[in-house]
């Protein structure tokens, strides 16, 4: 799946959003906020050090506790 505005991905140890997907070729980045909130924590990542990583924050976030206490 390409990596676009709205996707959660994985950067470094931990899952965020993006919020801005700008430039183009090499010199493409993304800034990333967290998922529940509007807190932009990354600002100017370079787009190929992103993963697409949907599924695997939706499998861990189903197992907490937060998730069963819904």
């Amino acid at each position: 799946m390409e990596v676009s505005i709205g996707c959660i991905v994985k950067y470094q140890e931990g899952y965020y959003r993006v919020s801005a997907d700008k430039g183009y070729g090499a010199k493409r980045w993304v800034n990333l906020r967290s998922i529940f909130g509007s807190t932009v924590y990354h600002k100017r990542v370079p787009h190929n050090e992103v993963i697409e990583a949907q599924e695997e924050w939706f499998n861990k976030w189903s197992q907490s506790e937060s998730y069963m206490s819904m």
